[in-house]
Order: structure tokens, then sequence, then C-alpha cells
């Protein structure tokens, strides 16, 4: 083990060599005999303790003290006071400047050896905390290196998978839909069409489904918040569902409390995922019958907020019960013939779960059983003080169950529907993410209207960042509010 070095600073030979004698077989011993020559020394580096004199000449043993005091490189470094001065006020002078200890002389042998081993003792301790302390903040600086990095590469593979792989993808979907419109092919090959199509919209569907699970970090996510009528609003996802419910021949529908009925504040978009993605499964996973969606909600202790419940109940194949356990961890799907069937990564329950935790709500399997599957998510949302643009400013009024598109229709704002199409349509030419930021003022012009089957189909591919399919989707949407 190194010795400790003190460094004793008396001007009076006659002082220093008991205080020597006294500590030299148990430390390293430099004698400084003026403030000046005590300062060069201690600048020198390697000294542990000061042992110091306060009545020096030109330099006194306050001064010393207060330039060490002063300089970081010295600051820590214990000293201790030994001088003849018996006053109180002096002594109060020295802690005040910074001294760790203050011994009257002629020391007590052992009262000296003992002060001395204390404060080299908390000064081992202390330097060990700093230790510590710098090799801790050095890897939390590694660390937090690496995750910028990591950080960056998860942003490069979505740049990749964004550009390298949706683009080409895109354009297989968007050419086959060309060529099916084509009335001149045959049927065969309308039918080989119709399976690369719908291999490159599964596949599609698949990649987006990647890309939003690794863009969903709690740590850098944000939610929106805006305005909005819930149950408009989930109306029109389940409208916008319809026909993937009609092409099995499935029934599908939403049941919504007058409670329930309320604007509210929150992330439409994002709750309307958590739906499409709960009715998908269900719709994907029913062979006959159909799929319900109930809205219902409850007062909170808090008046300016309201707990929502969502459930979502299919009459389809069910979960077995062994699986229920993790069911919402990404790529997990149950293993029966029927679900291997329907492909897909097994990453749309994981995708809901993450956005209702993102909500502070929770999302859970209800019941599941060979005749079907009950899901629920609650969520706590404030409520809304004023009507968002393009709602209605009268109450809240109890919501029918629409039967058909056509039962909604409400009057249209032409213009300011046909300038957004207008905005995104140069969006779409010219490449540019922004045209997303017309989605949400066009979901409220068309609420309620009969086009919003059209607009979800839209909302759907720009999101994707489909944008050859999206063109076809707003040039039919653009077609229909001609046409109405």
């Amino acid at each position: 083990m190194t010795t400790q070095t003190i460094l004793l600073v008396d001007d009076q030979p006659e002082l220093i060599d008991p205080t020597l004698a006294l500590l030299r077989d148990h430390y390293t011993i430099r004698v400084a005999i003026d403030g000046a020559r005590a300062l060069r020394a201690v600048a020198r580096g390697g000294v542990d303790l000061i042992l110091l004199d306060v009545m020096m000449p030109v330099t006194d043993g306050y001064e010393v003290c207060r330039q060490l005091k002063n300089d970081p490189a010295t600051a820590q470094i214990p000293i201790i006071f030994l001088t003849a001065q018996q006053d109180a006020t002096d002594e109060a002078k020295g802690f005040a400047l910074g001294a760790a200890d203050y011994i009257h002389k002629p020391p007590h042998p052992d009262l000296l050896r003992a002060r001395i081993s204390n404060q080299l003792e908390l000064k081992r301790h202390r330097d060990h905390l700093e230790t510590l302390v710098r090799e801790r903040t050095q890897a939390l600086e590694q660390a937090n290196q690496q995750l910028t990095a990591a950080n960056q590469a998860k942003a490069d593979f979505l740049t990749v998978i964004s550009h390298e792989m949706r683009t080409p993808l895109n354009s297989v979907i968007g050419f086959s839909d060309c060529l099916l419109a084509d009335p001149s092919v045959t049927p065969e090959h309308q039918s080989l069409l119709r399976f690369i199509h719908d291999a490159g919209v599964h596949l599609l569907a698949n990649i987006n489904d990647i890309i939003d699970f690794v863009r969903l970090d709690p740590l850098t996510f944000t939610l929106e918040q805006m305005a909005f009528n819930l149950a408009q609003h989930l109306q029109d996802v389940v409208r916008g569902m319809r026909k993937e419910a009609d092409q099995k021949g499935l029934t599908l529908r939403i049941e919504v409390d007058e409670s329930a009925n309320q604007h509210v504040v929150g992330d439409p978009r994002r709750l309307g995922q958590v739906l499409r993605h709960l009715l998908s499964n269900g719709i994907k996973f029913t062979q006959q019958g159909g799929v319900t969606v109930h809205l219902s909600a409850v007062p909170l202790p808090d008046p300016e907020k309201m707990h929502f419940l969502i459930t979502v109940q299919d009459t389809g194949c069910g979960i077995p019960y062994d699986k229920l356990s993790f069911i919402f961890q990404q790529f997990t799907q149950t293993e029966n013939p029927y679900t291997r069937k329907q492909g897909g990564f097994g990453m749309g329950l994981a995708i809901c779960q993450k956005l209702v935790t993102l909500m502070t709500g929770q999302l859970q399997v209800v019941h599941s059983d060979p005749s079907g599957t009950l899901i629920s998510f609650a969520v706590d949302l404030r409520l809304a003080d004023c009507r968002p643009i393009g709602m209605a400013s009268s109450a809240p009024e109890p919501l029918a169950v629409p039967t058909t598109a056509s039962s909604t229709d409400k009057p249209l704002d032409r213009a300011a529907v046909a300038e957004r199409l207008t905005e995104i349509a140069r969006g779409l030419h010219s490449g540019n993410l922004r045209v997303l930021e017309h989605l949400e003022p066009l979901r409220l012009l068309l609420a309620g209207s009969s086009l919003v089957t059209e607009f979800s189909q839209l909302e759907q591919a720009l999101e994707a960042y489909a944008f050859d399919v999206a063109s076809q989707h707003l040039t039919t949407l653009t077609r229909r509010l001609q046409e109405s």
C-alpha cells in the first residue's frame, strides 16, 4: 500500500522536528518553511494532507488556506491548522476558510495521530466516491452514445424500409391495380394479377406494422392532443372497415351509449388505429357471423374527464387459453391451421398494446372461446371545452347506429374539402411528407358524410407512404365528391 504524504508547513524549525519524529514512521513527510513554498509544494502534486501553521511572515496560514480552497485542483486536500493561537475567533476563521480541523500547539501525540488518521480516512473514502462517480459518469456517457447510435441506426433502418422497400412495392400494387382495371386483360391473367396485388398489399401491411412498432418509443413518441367527437370518429372508422366485412359476408356494426357521445381531447388518429387493428383481427379470424363494437362511458371524480370503454366482440375461432398471457407480445400468433392461413407477423395487437399504454389506458382480452373473442380497451379522456372546426356546434345528441352510409349524410363544405384535396394532390406530386397534415382537417370536414369510406382508404395509403395507391384513392374521392 502506498504511503500517504503529509505537507508540514511551519516557519519555526525547532517545532518541525518533534512533529517529524512523531509522524515519519507512518507517513511520507514534506516540509515547507513559509507560505510561498507551501503553495509551490502543493502545486507539484502528491500531497494528501496539510499541517499548516497560522502565524508566518509574508503569507500566513489563513492566506495559504484561502488560495488552496479557491483552486479546484487543491480544494479537496484536507488542511489541519496547527497553531499556538488559542483565541476561538481565530479558530472560527480557520474553519470558515475551509479547514478540516484546528489543533493547538503543542499537540498531544495520540490526539495528533488520531485526527490525521481520521482526515486521511475521510479523504480516502471521498476519493473513492469521486472515482466511482467519474466511472459511472463515463459509463453513462458511453451508454448515451450507444443509445444515440442505436437511435440513428433505427432511423436509418426506417429510412431504408420506407424508401428502398416500400417505394418499389407501391409501384407493384399501383401497376397491378391499373392492369386489373383494364378490360382487355383475360380472366386468367386477372386472377394472376389479383394474386400479385393481394400479396403486395399483404407484404406492405406487414412492413408498415414493423415500422409503426419501432416508431412507438415511449421516450420519443408524442401523442397529439386535439378536440374531436369520439363516437363520431369511431363510427367513421367502423364505416371505413365495412368493405372488408362485406367481402366475407360478415356483419359489422357499432353501438354507442348516449353518455359516450362526447367531444374529447386526445389523439384521434391513434385511437382509430387501435380500433382498426382490433376490427381487422376480428374480421380476419371470423368466418361467419360478424363483429360488434360498443362504446360506453362513465364519469370520473374529476369532472373534466370521463372513462371510456371500447369493446370489440367477434364470432370467430377464439384464442386458446394458454396463449392469452402473451397475445399482446410482438411476433405472436396463435398456432392453428386457420390462423396460419391468415398470415401476418403478429404485430397488430403488440402495436395496440403500445398505443394504449402510451395513452395510460388498458387493453385486455375479456373472454375468448371457440364461439368468439371479446377485447376491450379503456382510456380516460379529458372533455373538450369547444368543438373543432368542421363539427356541429349544437349540443351532442345520441348517435343512431348507421345501417347504410347514406343515412348519415350531412351537408358538406365542398369548397373546404376541395381545397384540402388540392393540397394533398400537390403534396403527392412533389413527394412532400407534410401532406399528412391535411388528413385531420379533412377527416373533420367529412365526418358523418357518405365519403368516409373513400377517405379512410386514402388515409391508410398516405399513412403507409403508399403514394401511388394514395393517388388512386384521391382520384376516387375527388370523383365521388363531384358526384355527390
